[in-house]
């Protein structure tokens, strides 16, 4: 899994101001927001369509060519505000079946797609789904031939169930969900439960956490509004640890909505300092440079369960996962173990642990790269 950030989070850079919020003292181009991703040590973007002041072919190439140069996984998203309206606006089909070339002009192999919104979340979903799964068909189709799969995000429409019988009516490895982690519990339904349902589709994450917002109405969108990742209600640790169980290798893209109050203007700290560097979802990984923390608890975890594999005496208790760059077999009593590697060429704390189960929480550290 790679870390990184939707373009959403600078939307008030970007123009998009929501009424709450105050218009930024310096503006942002998409430029500038790709070239802030690198400089946060992202490994990747998703770029929200909306916010592109061109579909150009020569604007386009010039975008695939920054993100080429950062060595960038992306996701190309379409969709903002209301996407394919439940169903009610064919132009909108057609609209997204024309931004899949845009998708395949800037190298992404992956589109985020947008079913509905909270606009239409009150109305009867039945025939709304019946229409969608028309027209995601009919998108896939294309998609598939360009090589671009598409990812449909719960977008504070549809529930795990819901999501999960589109994508079964679809019926193609080019379509699944754009999992967004907070956006379940905004339509009632608990987020690791719907993880778990749908892991095995999960093409693009956006990664978010909220809280309730006390004094606003239970009716709005925005009753729960985003906190940095690991404040509020979301368990993202478990969400990630489950990605990581199903093997899940695509991006980890931090988002920002409607920010809480005590981080109104602070976007781009609430992206930095507690999302890329150091927020709960970054910490997934050992190569990606920074406080490595979750992977520790990811990694542990998967270890613990080692407990009731009949083959895990054969692996040295070491988990089937990606995260794991070098490690020792089991060593008997009174013998020793010398292994060589090559450390992390991005400085930054890599933790160590012992896999056997039971052990990994009090026999940790960390490996300091600088």
């Amino acid at each position: 899994m790679k870390i990184g950030i939707d373009s959403y989070c600078y939307h008030r850079f970007l123009g998009d101001v929501y009424p709450e919020q105050d218009p930024p003292a310096t503006p942002f181009t998409m430029d500038r927001v790709i070239d802030r991703a690198h400089e946060m040590g992202c490994e990747g973007i998703s770029l929200e369509s909306c916010f592109f002041p061109s579909f150009d072919a020569g604007y386009l190439a010039d975008v695939r060519a920054r993100l080429d140069a950062y060595g960038f996984d992306r996701v190309y998203a379409w969709g903002h505000p209301d996407g394919l309206e439940a169903g009610r606006n064919p132009r909108a089909k057609d609209d997204m079946i024309r931004h899949i070339q845009h998708a395949k002009a800037i190298g992404a192999t992956v589109m985020r797609v947008v079913g509905s919104s909270f606009s239409f979340v009150h109305d009867p979903h039945e025939p709304q789904l019946r229409i969608l799964s028309g027209w995601f068909k009919e998108a896939v189709r294309v998609a598939a031939g360009e090589g671009v799969s598409l990812a449909v995000e719960n977008h504070i429409d549809y529930d795990a169930d819901e999501i999960l019988r589109l994508i079964e009516e679809v019926d193609s490895p080019f379509f699944g969900i754009n999992l967004d982690t907070a956006n379940f519990l905004r339509v009632q339904d608990d987020p690791v439960e719907a993880t778990e349902k749908l892991a095995p589709y999960v093409l693009a994450t956006h990664i978010k956490d909220i809280e309730p917002v006390k004094g606003r109405s239970v009716r709005a969108w925005n009753y729960f509004a985003c906190v940095a990742a690991g404040e509020g209600l979301v368990e993202i640790d478990k969400i990630v640890a489950i990605l990581a169980r199903r093997a899940y290798r695509g991006l980890l893209a931090f988002e920002v909505d409607m920010p809480a109050a005590r981080w109104l203007r602070r976007e781009d700290e609430m992206v930095k300092v507690y999302g890329v560097d150091d927020g709960c979802f970054q910490r997934v990984r050992y190569t990606s440079g920074t406080v490595q923390q979750r992977t520790l608890a990811t990694v542990g975890t998967l270890a613990d369960a080692l407990i009731a594999d009949p083959e895990a005496v054969a692996r040295h208790y070491v988990p089937k996962i990606d995260d794991v760059i070098a490690y020792a077999d089991i060593t008997e009593p009174g013998k020793s173990q010398t292994i060589y590697f090559s450390v992390p060429n991005t400085s930054g704390r890599y933790p160590f642990l012992c896999t056997f189960p039971g052990h990994w929480k009090l026999m940790n550290g960390l490996l300091i790269v600088e």
